[in-house]
């Protein structure tokens, strides 16, 4: 069953998300009631992380050592396929943001598509960086200021549900596009077989040809293919067209 990880500041809007993807046949973590990995004490573990009234981020600090079980939890007991993420988790000036731990899983190795599901909006001063900073795939959906328009089920199913399919599509097309660029770079692309390699790169060509999403992909990879091929840019196009 596929695991999606919501993360949400508050406790009723992660009860109604919680249900709305549990009725769509998702397995959601945490659990909504007092199980091993219960909605309070993941999100405690989480504040004290991004709360700077705990003090540094040195190693072995307290904030350290939480950050620790959370990323435990969610490599080790969760392993989800996509995580749902809100904006402010921390309910003070002191604490960082959703976005801030959202860096730190992928600096971890924690690659599955993220949706930022929050009441701010995207563009807002010093938002727009912080969501620029986080590695792709990832999505923003604003919930509205009120917080239930956007939790309501027919309209989460189409601002939310709906995506999971795009962002897992967008995380396969990141994958093909770091694994060519790294046997570019090593030059190993001559033992490949011929039918995968060509999937592989007429995969990648694809992506950054026709999503302008894929950041990722766009410049590393088509500056070494062009590099590397005798072709040019149409015979490219043509070929990622035909795939």
């Amino acid at each position: 069953m596929t695991k999606i990880l919501v993360i949400d500041n508050q406790y009723t809007h992660f009860a109604l998300i919680h249900k709305h993807l549990s009725n769509s046949g998702y397995e959601v973590f945490p659990l909504d009631n007092d199980g091993a990995i219960d909605f309070k004490r993941f999100l405690d573990l989480i504040r004290v992380y991004l709360n700077d009234r705990y003090g540094g981020l040195e190693p072995n600090s307290r904030r350290q050592a939480a950050y620790g079980k959370v990323l435990g939890i969610v490599q080790d007991t969760v392993k989800p396929d996509l995580i749902i993420l809100d904006l402010v988790l921390v309910g003070n000036h002191d604490g960082k943001k959703g976005t801030f731990l959202a860096k730190a899983f992928r600096n971890d190795g924690i690659s599955v598509p993220i949706i930022f599901l929050s009441r701010s909006e995207k563009y807002q001063q010093g938002t727009i960086s912080e969501y620029d900073d986080v590695a792709e795939p990832k999505e923003w959906v604003h919930k509205g200021y009120s917080g239930l328009p956007i939790l309501e089920e027919t309209f989460f199913k189409r601002e939310v549900t709906d995506k999971f399919e795009k962002l897992w599509a967008r995380s396969r097309f990141i994958e093909i596009a770091h694994k060519v660029k790294y046997l570019f770079e090593l030059d190993e692309l001559r033992n490949l077989e011929e039918e995968q390699l060509k999937t592989d790169i007429y995969s990648v060509l694809s992506a950054i040809l026709n999503d302008k999403d894929i950041s990722v992909a766009k410049f590393n990879v088509i500056e070494i293919i062009y590099a590397k091929s005798d072709r040019n840019i149409e015979d490219w196009r043509a070929l990622s067209e035909a795939s």
